[in-house]
């Protein structure tokens, strides 16, 4: 699991749905998948659904 942040966001005028665009999808997969390293570590509390 990772976690990408302050990624920028297109924000609807009518309804506020979040989307991105294109360039910014296609840069956080680069980004994930291309070995860069990240700039933090954060532990992650795991829950169980029961």
């Amino acid at each position: 699991m990772v976690l990408v942040e302050h990624i920028p966001a297109l924000v609807c005028n009518r309804c506020g749905e979040k989307t991105f665009n294109r360039e910014t999808v296609e840069r956080v997969r680069h980004t994930i998948h291309e070995g860069h390293s990240p700039s933090r570590k954060i532990e992650l509390e795991v829950f169980d659904f029961v």
